[in-house]
């Protein structure tokens, strides 16, 4: 496998989508990549995919374009599962309990297989046996770490008492022994959960390889909605809510034997559900139609809120729209949950 290749996976490093998250280097401009990992972890990663080469020349053939995440790169989409185990994971090694704290190795270590679906769904006699290997006895010191959770908050608008869900990081404390046990629930659950994203990766990646000649493979996307903006307007306008927005989904096309196409449709519209995707669609599908007459089945991939592409809506969609355009089969298939970055999001950071 090309190294350079590798580091360009959405499983190894993820695409910056901010329209100035870009790297020039003897004029080539490229949209900036943040590596998922270490450098000396990704490069264990190519190894055990059958890959044989040196760590300095792993290194040495990074693309300039892509990049350790930095403290200034603020992470604002990150994976709640990842980031609750991640937490306590540290907390527990700080602690001395454990000698390690990367959730993946953790998850590995109570898995007999990581590609095993009965391992993952806690269904393995052996991997039920294993749980977490401890450096030492727990005691009733307590220990603290930071989860995210969800809750409600109130307020009063007008005379009247309303109530939202919000999403609030909030500092919890335990002792040792309960610490361990939170953080075996949380493998527990944590390695289903990458199962699924390392599986959906690996079958991406082997659909965009081995496209049928007839075949087309529509990754999709909403992007972040663009505040549209006057280049010389008052102070009123500037501070107010007074800026219009546009949504824009983002679409890469992959076929056989042509290079991918990317394709941005923008709205005033900020409909992101069924009716909205469909109507984003609908050109890309005559664009299809008109540029590959020879090809019938559509596959699409995209990430799975349930306010957007999982809602019945767009299933009744997915099953007549396209086959209206001439289409004879659809596929749809969902990423997991917060892990469906990828060259969608480059498109929206240039288009904006």
């Amino acid at each position: 496998m090309d190294i350079r290749s590798f580091y360009e996976r959405d499983d190894v490093s993820r695409v910056c989508p901010g329209v100035k998250d870009t790297v020039t280097r003897r004029g080539l401009k490229k949209q900036k990549r943040l590596l998922n990992d270490t450098i000396k972890n990704l490069h264990e990663k190519f190894t055990q995919e059958g890959n044989s080469v040196s760590y300095s020349l792993f290194c040495r053939l990074r693309p300039f374009w892509v990049l350790p995440a930095m403290e200034k790169d603020r992470h604002t989409c990150l994976c709640a599962v990842h980031e609750n185990t991640g937490f306590i994971a540290n907390a527990v090694k700080n602690a001395g309990l454990i000698d390690c704290s990367d959730t993946q190795v953790l998850a590995s270590r109570n898995m007999c297989e990581s590609y095993n679906l009965r391992c993952a769904d806690n269904e393995c006699n052996d991997c039920n046996r294993t749980g977490v290997q401890l450096c030492r006895t727990p005691t009733e010191t307590q220990v603290q770490f930071w989860q995210w959770k969800k809750g409600t908050k109130t307020y009063v608008r007008d005379g009247e008492q309303h109530e939202v869900k919000i999403t609030a990081k909030v500092l919890k404390t335990m002792s040792e022994g309960d610490a361990v046990d939170k953080l075996l629930s949380h493998i527990t659950s944590f390695k289903k959960h990458w199962f699924v994203l390392q599986h959906q990766s690996k079958q991406f990646q082997e659909n965009k390889r081995n496209i049928q000649v007839d075949e087309c493979v529509v990754h999709v996307d909403f992007s972040e909605n663009f505040n549209c903006r006057f280049h010389e307007e008052i102070q009123a306008v500037h501070f107010g809510g007074s800026h219009d927005q546009a949504s824009l989904l983002t679409v890469v096309l992959y076929t056989c034997k042509e290079s991918p196409v990317s394709c941005c449709t923008i709205s005033a519209n900020l409909e992101h559900g069924p009716i909205g995707i469909w109507a984003h669609l609908k050109p890309v599908l005559s664009f299809v139609c008109d540029q590959y007459p020879a090809i019938r089945h559509l596959t699409f991939w995209s990430d799975g809120p349930s306010s957007q592409y999982k809602r019945k809506g767009n299933f009744f969609r997915l099953c007549s729209d396209p086959f209206s355009a001439g289409f004879t089969s659809v596929s749809w298939n969902y990423f997991e949950t917060s892990h469906g970055k990828g060259a969608v999001d480059g498109i929206g950071a240039t288009v904006k």
